[in-house]
């Protein structure tokens, strides 16, 4: 489990639909078939969020959307609601598409390109100005990745590990994890504290949630200085990192099967006539892209793909 664990995942199914884990002295559960995940996942007042896992979960986050338990979840889901609605979800795509565009446009034909680490650029700076605007340059937006990528490969180990003796040992790894950790913070917490200090008005999440700071007499009781914080550090942690390897994914996954890539060209170029950016609309129509780029895009009928180690292709 922890040389290899995405492997060792995989190999749960075959045990069983439901399979207990032994950590130590703590005994764990993993749902392998999708309809037991499906009720866990949708039946939160029976599997509530919580216990060590969540634990440290929150010592990562803190205790936004996702971390939250169901008592507190209505309300916070209330607070970032208006940043969600059908007219302001438009303006996100049209943002989305601008940002991939301008990345396919820096491509050259022969050029190598290494697509784990260019689908990260794109999901930091397109999730960045959904929850921030223009907040993050280019030399945040590059902290923002360093640290994203040292806190995710330890995070699974810190997950799944019950003692944390190991993580209080000071060496190279625990280290550079808690730095990543206090580096990205100190970052929401910067951006927070500019904007908290006047200036030109924005249409992102952070405006959505200082609005409602200052909404004193509304249904949903208006968030403090920590909330802003902990929401905006857990759509940024669950926006970028998680999306950049299923978008990774998606292009190691076509390159092993040519039919599929050869169907999404066909129909991009179908519902996308003259190379025009989608909008809103367009995502009905693209029913075989949506499938492609979703996150059980694997075509195999077989345990779900890992997300790939860098690779390069050509343009």
């Amino acid at each position: 489990m922890f040389r290899r664990p995405l492997d060792f995942l995989s190999s749960l199914p075959a045990r069983g639909d439901l399979v207990e884990i032994r950590l130590g002295p703590v005994r764990a559960w993993m749902a392998c078939h999708p309809h037991v995940v499906r009720q866990v996942l949708t039946d939160p007042h029976t599997y509530d969020k919580g216990g060590p896992l969540f634990d440290r979960l929150r010592a990562l986050m803190g205790d936004g959307l996702v971390t939250c338990r169901q008592d507190a979840h209505r309300r916070q889901r209330r607070l970032v609601q208006p940043a969600f609605r059908p007219a302001r979800v438009a303006g996100h795509t049209r943002l989305t598409g601008q940002e991939a565009r301008a990345l396919s446009r820096a491509w050259r034909p022969g050029q190598r390109v290494d697509v784990t680490a260019e689908m990260m650029a794109l999901t930091t700076r397109a999730t960045s100005r959904l929850l921030f605007s223009g907040s993050l340059d280019a030399e945040r937006s590059a902290t923002v990745r360093d640290c994203l990528g040292t806190v995710t490969r330890g995070l699974f180990v810190r997950t799944v590990v019950p003692f944390d003796a190991p993580f209080r040992v000071p060496t190279p790894a625990n280290r550079r994890y808690r730095d990543a950790l206090a580096r990205l913070h100190a970052l929401v917490a910067e951006i927070v504290a500019e904007r908290g200090r006047g200036g030109p008005p924005h249409d992102d999440l952070l405006a959505t949630l200082l609005e409602a700071a200052g909404d004193t007499g509304g249904r949903v009781g208006p968030p403090g200085e920590r909330e802003i914080h902990d929401q905006l550090v857990t759509l940024l942690l669950t926006g970028v990192e998680t999306t950049a390897m299923c978008l990774a994914s998606a292009f190691a996954l076509l390159a092993d099967h040519p039919d599929a890539e050869r169907r999404l060209h066909e129909e991009v170029d179908d519902v996308l006539a003259g190379g025009r950016a989608p909008d809103h609309a367009d995502l009905a129509r693209l029913g075989h892209t949506r499938r492609v780029t979703g996150p059980m895009a694997s075509p195999s009928a077989g345990s779900p793909r890992s997300p790939p180690a860098p690779r390069t292709f050509r343009c």
